[in-house]
């Protein structure tokens, strides 16, 4: 799955959610797994976005972030011929912090009903 930035929710009275992404504000590529089974009623396609522990940046408001592959392990991770699981396992760790950055954006996000690019405004 690909992405521009996830959040995570600070754990406070007021769940305050932060908004992280790449410095350079560049893609990120979460880790993830489909599969595709049949059912009666048709075909299915179950997905999942891998987790890892958090990096030191977002283990401040949660222990696990999503596993983001590095630009460079694209082709590695995505070649549906590469079955070496410790190799891929060994890709699944939490990436650098020092390339992220967040800010602390509306904690309107916290209602579903809300939908609008102001959401993405900082509280700070």
């Amino acid at each position: 799955m690909v992405v521009s930035a996830f959040y995570e929710l600070e754990k406070s009275k007021i769940r305050i959610p932060h908004l992280y992404r790449l410095k350079d504000n560049s893609i990120l590529g979460f880790a993830g797994l489909y599969e595709r089974w049949k059912s009666p009623a048709g075909d299915v396609w179950s997905y999942t976005i891998i987790t890892n522990d958090a990096n030191e940046l977002v283990e401040k408001t949660h222990p696990r972030m999503p596993a983001i592959i590095h630009p460079s392990e694209y082709n590695f991770w995505l070649d549906p011929e590469n079955h070496n699981t410790d190799e891929l396992s060994g890709i699944l760790k939490p990436y650098s912090a020092s390339e992220m950055t967040y800010n602390k954006v509306s904690t309107d996000l916290n209602d579903t009903k809300n939908d609008y690019p102001e959401l993405l405004n900082d509280i700070i």
